[in-house]
């Protein structure tokens, strides 16, 4: 029965650590800490701008700025000729993942939109990276103290 015990024991915490670990919530110093858009921007815009992903960053950003008001204009007409579409009559008909995602995944301007937005996340764990190895060359910057 001890013996038993025992390897239930186990695979609970076998199973728990794999939670915890998929959820993020083990201490893994390794691991890099994913940088919030704005830290990124003022990392590019004041630190660092000259970084390749930060040229990156900036040019996806700015792509995805002129793709967002394309699809406001395609959000906007759909929902002139489709005002019965629950899409349309909540308040917030501008839900760009929603309507790429579930209304019109097949257009052109939305899978520019999820390849950018891919990149988008791709160059966030880049930068997130290179702030990692700034601050740890750079331990007394003012960019690199923990907020209060």
């Amino acid at each position: 029965m001890a013996k038993y015990f025992k390897i239930i024991i186990t695979i609970f915490i076998l199973f728990g650590e794999i939670f915890l670990w998929k959820k993020g919530y083990t201490n893994n110093p390794t691991k890099t800490k994913i940088r919030t858009s704005s830290e990124i921007n003022l990392f590019c815009s004041k630190i660092q701008p000259e970084n390749n992903y930060c040229e990156k960053w900036w040019d996806t950003q700015k792509k995805l700025l002129e793709l967002k008001s394309h699809l406001y204009l395609s959000i906007k007409k759909y929902c002139e000729s489709q005002p019965k579409d629950p899409f349309c009559q909540k308040k917030n008909k501008t839900d760009i993942n929603t309507y790429c995602n579930k209304i019109k995944p097949e257009d052109q301007i939305c899978k520019q939109w999820h390849i950018l937005k891919q990149m988008e996340l791709e160059t966030k764990g880049f930068l997130s990276e290179e702030i990692k190895i700034f601050c740890l060359q750079n331990t007394t910057h003012p960019f690199c103290k923990p907020s209060k």
